[in-house]
């Protein structure tokens, strides 16, 4: 109860400005959501308004939220429009239990690091694509999981790949790289290629390998009952 009233408290400055400014609504899973708070009921959601398109967050779900000044305020990009329906209501997979990451699950595959991101992104759905493991979905909210391709050209031009679940709140980095020469967009599908190759697939074989009634310690935060 203290934990609630303290998250009520910091957030009744927005709610007073709700009407007149941008907010970032940061969720527990990473994503950051930009838009104008219209509603907030402390005991179930936050109502969004992005773009126009009024969403509802679980409480449960948020980790904080920050007023944005009006000189932090950009459109958003058609990437994160995507991301964004991640928190959307309507969820057609919303009753779904089992094992997220089962063969013939839904996957979505995206970055939010702009067009080397994307890049790397591309290459890495081609492929899963192509092998069929898993079902490549065009939209998150229809997706079991995801896999995330991040560039870091600030911390040792590093690439990585996790795979995630905004269902259970889950993560487990597959892939890991460095490299020198990430600010081109060749070098992110190679290193895509790498990460499908000894990540992913890696990864796809242990699934099959494992009974999916009981997965193994590492798989137990996938699994949604």
């Amino acid at each position: 109860m203290k934990k609630l009233l303290s998250f009520l408290v910091a957030l009744l400055p927005l709610i007073a400005s709700a009407q007149s400014g941008k907010s970032a609504v940061k969720l527990k899973n990473g994503t950051v959501l930009k838009g104008i708070i219209k509603h907030i009921d402390p005991t179930d959601a936050l109502t969004l308004d992005i773009a126009g398109v009024e969403t509802q967050i679980k409480m449960s779900d948020i980790a904080e939220v920050e007023a944005l000044r009006d000189d932090s305020v950009e459109e958003d990009t058609p990437q994160q429009t995507i991301v964004q329906r991640r928190a959307t209501v309507g969820d057609p997979l919303k009753d779904f239990k089992g094992f997220l990451l089962a063969k013939g699950n839904n996957v979505y595959v995206y970055s939010e690091d702009g067009e080397l991101g994307k890049a790397g992104a591309d290459e890495l759905k081609k492929l899963l694509m192509s092998d069929g493991f898993w079902n490549v979905v065009d939209f998150m909210n229809e997706a079991h999981f995801t896999i995330n391709y991040y560039v870091n050209l600030r911390h040792r031009d590093r690439v990585t790949i996790a795979v995630s679940s905004w269902r259970s709140n889950s993560a487990k980095v597959v892939y890991t790289q460095t490299s020198n020469g990430l600010e081109t967009i060749p070098v992110n599908k190679e290193l895509a290629r790498n990460g499908y190759y000894d990540g992913i697939k890696s990864l796809q074989k242990k699934i099959e390998k494992m009974n999916e009634n009981a997965p193994s310690g590492e798989f137990k935060k996938f699994v949604v009952k």
